[in-house]
């Protein structure tokens, strides 16, 4: 008889802690739920910090560039050197916008065919002949949509003297926006 007793009392326990524990499954899921919904809304940090566009307060001013008036000239820069059997003749511009030298720009450009010259300088020295090393350029100047490019073609040659024939060239392309006074990509201008 213990036994039957004992197996009963057993059985009402685990009744017990189904039902505390669905209980218990039922008030945290519903104060979780409760805590997500009233959670105080996320900041920007900085964001106090822009003044809508729209505001009747402020006056944007956006200043119109007269793309019309900026002045530019350009200048060669020639260097002629020799050693030995090789020569270099690089003609490359300095240019100027508004009265500005754009140092960056043109140190680039010159220091570009300079380089190129003193790697192939190394190399043709053991041969026969002799050879020029031969860098000229043509300008154009273009105004898109309000904004206006000055476009230079670098046509960089190695001629072999004794035949006066072209051994290699290559052509190379740099696009300055005059207002930005910056080298631009072709899909940019």
């Amino acid at each position: 008889m213990e036994t039957m007793n004992y197996n009963k009392e057993v059985r009402k326990k685990p009744k017990a802690g189904i039902v505390f524990f669905s209980i218990f499954t039922l008030l945290g899921s519903a104060l979780c739920f409760y805590m997500i919904k009233n959670e105080p809304q996320y900041t920007v940090l900085g964001q106090d910090m822009y003044i809508p566009a729209k505001s009747s307060n402020v006056d944007i001013y956006t200043e119109e560039v007269d793309v019309s008036k900026i002045e530019y000239s350009i200048k060669n820069d020639n260097l002629k050197t020799t050693s030995g059997k090789f020569k270099s003749n690089i003609q490359v511009p300095k240019i100027t916008v508004d009265d500005e030298e754009l140092t960056d720009i043109n140190n680039n450009i010159y220091s570009k065919f300079v380089g190129r010259y003193n790697s192939v300088k190394d190399e043709v020295t053991n041969l026969e002949n002799t050879f020029t090393y031969k860098v000229t350029y043509n300008k154009y100047e273009s105004t898109v949509n309000n904004n206006r490019f000055i476009s230079f073609t670098f046509y960089e040659r190695i001629i072999d003297n004794s035949t006066g024939e072209d051994i290699t060239y290559k052509l190379y392309g740099y696009t300055i926006d005059l207002a930005k006074k910056k080298v631009v990509t072709q899909d940019e201008a």
